[in-house]
C-alpha cells in the first residue's frame, strides 16, 4: 500500500490549501481513532489549525489532558518501557501469530479426529488404517470427550 509522491512545497492557493488541510486532518483523525480501536491503546491528537482560531483536539479536551498528564507523571523508565522499536514490535507480532497458528492447528487436529471418529461408523477399517499409535490415543480422547458431552446433554434433557 504505497501512497503517491507528494510535492512538499507550500500551496499558494488559499482555498486549495484549506481543502487539502481538511482532507488530511480527517485522515489523521481517522487513523488515530483506528489505532485506539484496533489495538486498544490510549492516544490523542492536537492539531493547530491556521484556518481557524480553534485547535482540533481528539478525542476530547479532558481525555487528552488526562492522557498527557498521565504520561508526564510516569517516570522516565516507564516512558522508555512503553516505547517499542521495530525489532521488538516484530518479535511480539511473530509470537502472537505463532500462538494463533498453534491454536488453529489444535482446532484442525480436533476436527480431523472428529471426522475420523464419524468415519469409523461408516467404514472402520478404512478410517483407522493410516493412524499411528499416538493418533489412536488422541482419537480415544476425542471419543471420550464426545461421550461426556452426550451424557451431559442427556442429563439436562431428563431434568426438563
Amino acid at each position: 500500500m504505497t501512497g503517491n509522491n507528494v510535492n512538499l512545497t507550500s500551496i499558494s492557493n488559499d482555498t486549495e490549501r484549506e481543502n487539502i488541510f481538511k482532507k488530511r486532518k480527517d485522515g489523521i483523525l481517522k487513523k488515530v481513532e483506528e489505532l485506539t480501536t484496533l489495538y486498544g491503546i490510549a492516544a490523542c491528537t492536537i492539531i493547530y489549525n491556521i484556518f481557524d482560531s480553534q485547535s482540533i483536539i481528539w478525542p476530547s479536551v479532558d481525555e487528552t489532558r488526562n492522557l498527557v498528564m498521565e504520561f508526564q507523571c510516569s517516570s522516565e523508565v516507564d516512558q522508555v518501557k512503553k516505547e517499542v522499536n521495530q525489532e521488538a514490535f516484530m518479535r511480539q507480532r511473530i509470537q502472537k501469530m505463532e500462538e494463533k497458528l498453534r491454536k488453529e492447528q489444535e482446532e484442525n487436529r480436533l476436527m480431523e479426529m472428529t471426522h475420523i471418529m464419524f468415519q469409523t461408523m461408516i467404514n472402520p477399517r478404512e478410517a483407522l488404517s493410516g493412524l499411528a499409535m499416538g493418533d489412536y490415543e488422541e482419537l480415544i480422547g476425542v471419543i471420550n470427550q464426545n461421550m461426556e458431552n452426550v451424557e451431559r446433554v442427556m442429563k439436562i434433557r431428563r431434568r426438563e
